[in-house]
């Protein structure tokens, strides 16, 4: 019996052969051979083409496309990129590592790469490219919470939130005030230190 050989069996059919195995095994479940999509992902909030200020608390998003999970890359000029992933879209950014990218690349771009993988596919999508503003926001605002459904409004208050972080707090809210309405309110020449606000109903009602 004549043995099985090259003769039968080409050393180059034998290496593509192998070859394709290794690709079916792996390259479908590698981001970095995904197809490519020629427009950006939809995201909420749709921070798209956007001009970021560079005290901003991070701006977490969620991808609106099908996806089993899905992966982030944020980069800009200098400093370490952030890479985060996700089983099911929602980037939660950690704020020390998003202070510390924007930081360092006032007026430069932030690009956002995102890949999301369906039935065993990654997809790459065109990049987000956003601006890092040179100048700050001002790092609080005032305003009123109320329920969305506002015919429920005994329960609201005034707060300020830290745009800086995440952290809210109350200046004043109606379970102090007999459960009356509260709603405009204004400072003198944007002084946190002079505020005007209107109160109504109740022996408490009037412009405080």
């Amino acid at each position: 019996m004549q043995k099985c050989g090259y003769r039968f069996f080409p050393r180059w059919l034998m290496l593509w052969c192998v070859s394709g195995f290794v690709s079916l095994l792996y390259g479908g479940d590698s981001p970095q051979s995904s197809a490519a999509s020629d427009r950006v992902p939809h995201i909420f909030p749709d921070y798209v083409e956007v001009v970021i200020p560079p005290n901003i608390a991070p701006m977490n998003f969620r991808v609106n496309e099908p996806l089993d999970e899905a992966e982030l890359q944020m980069v800009s000029h200098s400093g370490e990129p952030i890479t985060l992933e996700s089983s099911d879209g929602t980037f939660q950014i950690p704020i020390t590592a998003w202070k510390n990218l924007l930081s360092r690349n006032h007026g430069q771009a932030l690009t956002m790469t995102v890949r999301v993988k369906k039935d065993g596919t990654w997809k790459t999508f065109r990049p987000i490219v956003n601006t890092i503003s040179n100048e700050p926001i001002d790092p609080f605002l005032a305003y009123r919470l109320i329920n969305p459904a506002f015919g429920l409004w005994n329960e609201m208050g005034l707060y300020q939130r830290n745009l800086e972080t995440f952290e809210e707090k109350p200046i004043l809210i109606n379970r102090l005030t007999e459960q009356g309405c509260m709603n405009c309110h204004n400072f003198r020449n944007n002084d946190p230190e002079m505020m005007m606000m209107h109160l109504r109903g109740g022996p408490a009602g009037g412009t405080l």
